[in-house]
């Protein structure tokens, strides 16, 4: 058995560390789709299309989301 499962407080906070750590991961890799979704939202509004309604729940979703990220950033 490796020495560090031997050590189960330092094992754990490490593991939990790492969860974080993912779950930073994801959240940005979402964040930065969102913002492609949004992009390409305002490039049919430029063209012409008729999705500002739809720019303008995107935008509504992405700030209530920002904010949430705001919160969990500083709390953690």
């Amino acid at each position: 058995m490796p020495e560090f499962w031997l050590r189960q407080d330092e094992a754990q906070a490490t593991l939990q560390a790492r969860s974080r750590l993912e779950e930073d991961v994801e959240l940005d890799a979402r964040l930065e789709r969102d913002l492609a979704d949004l992009d390409a939202l305002l490039e049919l509004a430029l063209e012409g299309e008729e999705v500002v309604s739809d720019l303008g729940r995107e935008v509504e979703r992405l700030e209530k989301k920002a904010l949430e990220t705001e919160i969990r950033v500083l709390l953690s």
